[in-house]
């Protein structure tokens, strides 16, 4: 019965994506936040906050 649960669980909640939708998405949301993540440990490695 856990096998079945886990596999349903799994089916549901991983939604099959269109390519389109897919790339809107890295594209649209995951860039942006990579090029801020870049820029800042960029700032912090100049400004020797370790942090950052």
């Amino acid at each position: 019965m856990a096998i079945v649960v886990l596999m349903v669980l799994m089916r549901n909640t991983n939604p099959r994506l269109r390519i389109d939708q897919a790339v809107r998405f890295f594209w649209g949301i995951l860039v942006p936040i990579a090029l801020v993540a870049v820029l800042l440990a960029v700032y912090g490695k100049a400004h020797g906050i370790g942090w950052l």
